[in-house]
């Protein structure tokens, strides 16, 4: 990979109910986004096309692709890996995965953060993380839970992301204090977190799959491969 300045990296995030896609080129971050909730299946591949085209780049341009991992939706998810491994096989470049808890930690101004999204059937996906340096780095293992075994460390946090706006009433009142309410992922901050990762963060095509959480409890808090 070149240097982060020189890389044009197109990032694929669809791991909340709208999907968003954002190019990186030299510094310079350009994003589509898809209001509308669950259009994943319809909406991806056109905006990465209308994207590209405005850019005037064809994939075998790019110098890689990163994907919001999860956990998140299940089909949204299927979605983007599908289409970041078509893309990638066919245009031979490499893939980045980044923690989709990571990305909406990244979007936020805030040295800590709690993340955390709605799993359904009564819990969470959630995970801690903390701002070192302009990149956001986990500082817990990234899990399922029900909501009141969330729990914050002592000092100053925020809490976002739809599993905190659903269970909000049912949190303990450190993470109710906290919260900051309707944060989403988005692939602007995905695509400036993958600019920022080694090389060695970088591998084949297959790289491009969802983590749930639920099937592995416990995740890699860095964010990077599992």
């Amino acid at each position: 990979m070149p240097e982060p300045a020189g890389r044009k990296i197109l990032a694929v995030e669809t791991a909340s109910e709208v999907c968003g896609v954002a190019l990186w080129i030299n510094g310079e971050i350009r994003e589509r986004r898809e209001e509308r909730p669950n259009r994943h299946a319809e909406s991806l591949a056109p905006m990465v096309e209308e994207l590209l085209a405005a850019a005037q780049l064809r994939p075998a341009q790019l110098d890689g692709l990163a994907l919001s991992r999860g956990p998140g939706g299940f089909t949204g998810l299927r979605v983007g890996a599908a289409l970041v491994q078509g893309i990638a096989w066919g245009a031979d470049l490499p893939v980045a995965t980044v923690s989709s808890l990571r990305v909406l930690a990244h979007g936020t101004p805030a040295p800590r953060v709690l993340a955390a999204f709605d799993a359904r059937m009564g819990q969470l996906y959630w995970g801690r993380f903390e701002d070192c340096g302009g990149e956001t780095r986990g500082v817990s293992a990234e899990r399922v839970s029900v909501p009141g075994e969330l729990e914050l460390p002592p000092g100053e946090w925020l809490a976002l992301g739809s599993g905190i706006d659903r269970y909000l009433a049912e949190l303990p009142p450190a993470i109710r204090e906290a919260h900051r309410a309707g944060c989403q992922p988005r692939a602007p901050d995905l695509a400036a977190l993958a600019a920022m990762l080694a090389e060695s963060e970088w591998g084949p095509a297959d790289r491009a799959v969802p983590v749930y959480v639920r099937d592995a409890v416990a995740q890699v808090p860095g964010g990077g491969r599992d």
